[in-house]
């Protein structure tokens, strides 16, 4: 076993699920099995043990980058060299054919399929034949997260031949959810159409973020993190410092940006999480980039962007806000 946590679910580890009483598990198939305890979900995968260990890691990294995939809980080791991954099933996540299945317009469904194949491609992770093949929607905003972690691969960067190759099978896995799903539809969906609405949606979400990127990069202002005193600031910029608690994006405005438009914003929302005003999410994604850059250049390595973002978020971003923060509130220096 691999982490203490599991070790706290108070489970029989010590026999193989197939022996676990029903009140405990029930089998989804192919390896695979449902706990539920204390009200809580998990779902055990049986594969082999470099595999699980493997799929172990790279949960953790898309969880750690901040990409909508489910949590891993550990690796429980079996006998004949196999193992179990444990992961956590949110609370308010269907699979997709469950939320297909009732007579909502599926439209918003296909948007959300369409960013979160935008998310894993932007932080360089090809799928391969898994794409899309049996992602989780969460109930309460229609988002989607990869629930299968058996597929894909994370890379510096993705190719155009990978993309196109997880587009493809984007397609044949969603078409095969839909036919699926309208056996439980009074008025069922054309699967084909479904599929090429999310590929054609993830097409205009690739063109406006390359857009985007040659736009901002284009430009010569460059993100500040470092203030010295609230009186050395214009006085616009310090009306702006009262607003951090209500909305610290807008304190990093430190030069005049045109040409701001929603390509932007879905760009700087799609690598960092964050929902900006027009005028600031040029100014933080040129910012951003030249992070990226200079990254690259230090370590000797390509950066995915989505990874890269992370990292930025995290020593750039964040300590900067918190810097303002901590200006706004002492009037003291700050760096």
């Amino acid at each position: 076993m691999h982490c203490d946590r599991l070790r706290d679910l108070d489970l029989p580890w010590d026999q193989s699920p197939e022996q676990w009483p029903d009140r405990l598990v029930a089998d989804l198939g192919e390896g695979a099995w449902l706990v539920r305890n204390e009200n809580h979900r998990y779902v055990l995968r049986r594969l082999n043990t470099a595999d699980a260990t493997r799929a172990e890691e790279r949960l953790n990294a898309l969880r750690t980058f901040g990409l909508p995939s489910v949590a891993s809980l550990g690796v429980v080791d079996q006998e004949d060299d196999t193992a179990l991954l444990v992961t956590e099933w949110p609370e308010d996540a269907v699979p997709l054919e469950d939320a297909l299945t009732g007579e909502g317009n599926p439209q918003p469904l296909a948007e959300d399929l369409s960013m979160l194949l935008a998310h894993m491609h932007l932080a360089g992770f090809h799928w391969g034949c898994g794409t899309l093949a049996a992602p989780l929607i969460r109930k309460d905003n229609n988002s989607a997260m990869l629930g299968d972690p058996c597929h894909g691969e994370l890379s510096a960067e993705i190719s155009e031949e990978q993309r196109e190759a997880d587009l493809h099978a984007a397609r044949v896995n969603l078409a095969r959810i839909v036919r699926a799903a309208n056996h439980g539809r009074r008025n069922p969906l054309n699967p084909e159409l479904f599929a090429s609405e999310v590929i054609s949606g993830y097409r205009r979400i690739w063109d406006r973020i390359h857009r985007t990127r040659l736009f901002v990069e284009s430009g010569s202002i460059q993100m500040s993190t470092r203030v010295t005193t609230l009186g050395s600031l214009p006085e616009a910029y310090q009306q702006q410092l009262k607003d951090v608690e209500d909305n610290p994006f807008g304190l990093l405005l430190l030069g005049s940006v045109s040409h701001c438009n929603s390509d932007n914003r879905l760009m700087l929302h799609l690598l960092t999480g964050l929902e900006t005003r027009d005028n600031n999410s040029r100014l933080l994604l040129r910012d951003l980039f030249r992070y990226h850059s200079w990254l690259e250049f230090s370590t000797g390595r390509k950066w995915p962007r989505g990874l890269a973002a992370n990292r930025w978020m995290n020593e750039v971003y964040g300590p900067a806000v918190a810097g303002l923060s901590a200006l706004r509130k002492t009037g003291e220096a700050c760096h």
